[in-house]
């Protein structure tokens, strides 16, 4: 029973005879159970190995607010399996977490794709300041950068309009969300000065090199489009 252990209790979910489940005072998921071993089948050890995997992510994830549900939801679930292994119904881990761990996959992936596109914002506005920066002080590169500039809008808009589709997994890291949005930008940006330095050098688009508004939206194009430019070159590429 819960009463023997001494342990400060924040919240108790379930106490009886055969087992506990409850929080500690530091909020992490415990489970105290005096059923046989015989009765702790694979389909219990599973259920609690997944509630803490389910813990973890949720303390890694989500935000004080949000945390209590989630916990909340995590050890309603595995009550419910205890409930069950004692009255000798089958069953199997991934019925028993399937509605939680749908709710909180949910809020695991936003809260990683609100970061994602923080990043996105956070770099596109510094790179945007630099290139301004930079034009301000060197008129004479006036075109490239602001080839720069438009591809940045351009990839910013590409990425604003397919973030949904991103594939997002609940064990990327902050570190690799800022890598993955500081590269797309930089790709962008890239795309940009080699789309004009086509044009200059005659390789492409030379037909345009009089029309600067005709070179900037090809540039606002090959930030948008992460093939135009790789296929321009493949075209232009010795066979």
């Amino acid at each position: 029973m819960i009463e023997k252990t001494k342990e400060q209790l924040s919240k108790i979910y379930a106490t009886n005879k055969n087992y506990s489940i409850y929080l500690d005072n530091e909020n992490n998921i415990r489970v105290r159970f005096s059923m046989e071993r015989s009765e702790q089948d694979k389909a219990l050890s599973d259920c609690v190995y997944k509630a803490k995997k389910l813990e973890v992510l949720s303390k890694k994830h989500l935000n004080k607010e949000q945390l209590p549900f989630a916990l909340d939801q995590i050890c309603i679930a595995l009550c419910y399996a205890y409930k069950l292994k004692i009255m000798n119904i089958d069953f199997d881990t991934d019925s028993v977490f399937n509605d939680v761990e749908c709710i909180l996959n949910s809020q695991f992936t936003a809260k990683i794709r609100l970061q994602f596109m923080l990043g996105i914002i956070i770099f596109s506005l510094l790179f945007a300041i630099i290139i301004y920066s930079i034009q301000f002080l060197n008129p004479e590169y006036s075109l490239y950068l602001k080839a720069m500039l438009l591809a940045l809008s351009g990839s910013f808009v590409s990425i604003v309009q397919r973030h949904n589709k991103l594939k997002i997994t609940t064990s990327i890291s902050p570190l690799t969300i800022s890598i993955e949005s500081l590269s797309r930008i930089i790709i962008g940006l890239i795309f940009g000065f080699i789309c004009i330095l086509l044009s200059k050098s005659g390789i492409a688009l030379d037909s345009f090199n009089s029309n600067e508004n005709a070179l900037l939206i090809f540039s606002f194009i090959s930030g948008f489009s992460e093939r135009f430019i790789p296929n321009m070159l493949n075209e232009v590429s010795p066979k």
